[in-house]
Parts: C-alpha cells; sequence; structure tokens
C-alpha cells in the first residue's frame, strides 16, 4: 500500500509579484531544495543553481511564492513548462519528496518517486494570487 501523501501539500497556496499574463496548459511547480546553492548538474557543469539549470533548459519558468496555511511556512518555486514524467524525473535527482503539477488548470500533487499518482489539490488560478507592494510575504 502506497504511504499517502502529507496533508501540508494540499495547504500550499502560490504567488508571485510579477503578473503572469500567459500560463501554459501544462506545468510543473518545483520546490527549492534545502541545498540548492550548492546545486551541481553533471549534465550540464555551465549551471551554477536550480534557476540557471532551468532557465538554460526551459522555455517557459516563473518565480513563485507557496504559502502553506499549515505550517506557515514560505517556500520559493518554479514553475516550469515540463511534461509530467520529467518533472518527476527531475525532482526525484534533486531530492523533493514531490511535486505539484498543473494541467488545464487542476492542480494536482505527486511523490516524485516510483509512487507517482496525482492526486488533485484543486483549481490552480484558486490557489494563485499576485502580491502587490503592501501584500509581500517573506
Amino acid at each position: 500500500m502506497t504511504e499517502p501523501i502529507p496533508g501540508h501539500y494540499f495547504k500550499t497556496s502560490f504567488s508571485s509579484q510579477n503578473n503572469i499574463t500567459h500560463w501554459p496548459i501544462h506545468f510543473a511547480i518545483l520546490g527549492i531544495p534545502v541545498s540548492s546553492h550548492d546545486f551541481n548538474n553533471e549534465k550540464n557543469s555551465a549551471a551554477k543553481s536550480l534557476p540557471d539549470y532551468l532557465n538554460m533548459h526551459y522555455r517557459w519558468v516563473r518565480k513563485l511564492r507557496g504559502y502553506n496555511t499549515l505550517s506557515q511556512d514560505i517556500d520559493q518555486y518554479f514553475a516550469v513548462n515540463v511534461g509530467w514524467n520529467e518533472a518527476c524525473d527531475l525532482a526525484q535527482s534533486l531530492g523533493l519528496e514531490a511535486i505539484y503539477y498543473v494541467s488545464d488548470n487542476t492542480l494536482s500533487v505527486t511523490y516524485a518517486d516510483e509512487r507517482r499518482k496525482p492526486l488533485v489539490v484543486d483549481s490552480f488560478l484558486r490557489r494563485f494570487t499576485v502580491l502587490n507592494n503592501k501584500e509581500q510575504i517573506g
């Protein structure tokens, strides 16, 4: 039996300081691993950080903030136009437990490893806000 995904993954909302006017039909939302400052990808030694790597390999990359209402944590994420399996593989190589994936505005969460199975969280746009200067978090 597969271990259920921890509840905190279902309590995260996303925001950006920028008004993102175009969202791909399908994209992944990847968290930043704790050791992201030491990011080193053997396939591309020119990438000094995860944002560098993503921007070098994907056409659409947007920085997001995630706010977890359960733990009150604020974390950095990247929305990336990448397929579901590739996103899971990338997340697994970064040591991430899970990813969010958006397909036709449906926000899902899945483990990145062999337990991959998308579980619907909510409508993505219901969980996304644009912050103005007075609402900035973190």
